[in-house]
Order: structure tokens, then C-alpha cells, then sequence
């Protein structure tokens, strides 16, 4: 029996839909970094 996967799941207290967000955010503060 799988869960079904919705955009109100936690992973580590912080929603799904947030990772790609802050993925981008580091990945750009990164580049500005350099």
C-alpha cells in the first residue's frame, strides 16, 4: 500500500513543492559566490 504523493507532504518540516526553490536559491547564491 503506497501513500499517494500531494503537494501537502513533509520532507524534513519542509513541503515538497520548496525543495526546486531552495535547490535554485543555493545554486544562484552559489554562482554569485564566485
Amino acid at each position: 500500500m503506497k501513500k499517494q504523493p500531494n503537494k501537502y507532504s513533509f520532507t524534513l518540516g519542509i513541503p515538497s513543492w520548496l525543495w526546486p526553490v531552495l535547490i535554485s536559491m543555493v545554486w544562484v547564491i552559489q554562482l554569485a559566490a564566485e
